[in-house]
């Protein structure tokens, strides 16, 4: 199990209709490109690059560094400007370095002191983004 901690992270983090994907990795893993990406599909940037973590009723809250608050960079183009939220409960985490060996891998978690939250590793997966939204929107089937 791997674990977060409060305070600053270098991470990515979007938020879909209320609920928070925390996208983890290297510089230059793609973490803002998945980030835009899953803004294509309707979510909404908390922040790009650092995030702050804390723990707020037996839930892990991602928020926003005032400082770099609606702006996301992007490899190529540049610094863009675009719409935000303060903050969001966190539903799932991603790691965009790290690759899955199994085809049916066994359920991850990561966790903030005794708050988790499920870790996907997303490395080399198609279509992301659109794996996150729907994780994020249904789930695991639990078979």
């Amino acid at each position: 199990m791997d674990n977060l901690y409060e305070g600053i992270q270098h991470a990515c983090c979007v938020d879909f209709d209320g609920n928070g994907l925390l996208i983890l990795g290297k510089s230059g893993s793609g973490k803002s490109s998945l980030a835009i990406a899953c803004m294509g599909l309707g979510a909404v940037l908390v922040g790009d690059d650092y995030i702050t973590l804390k723990i707020q009723n037996k839930n892990i809250i991602a928020i926003s560094p005032p400082n770099i608050a609606g702006l996301i960079e992007v490899p190529k183009v540049g610094i863009l400007k675009c719409d935000y939220k303060e903050q969001t409960k966190l539903v799932l985490a991603i790691d965009v370095s790290r690759g899955e060996i199994n085809r049916l891998p066994v359920s991850r978690s990561i966790k903030l002191k005794n708050c988790g939250i499920p870790l996907i590793y997303g490395a080399r997966i198609p279509h992301l983004h659109s794996v996150a939204y729907q994780l994020i929107k249904g789930g695991l089937s639990g078979i």
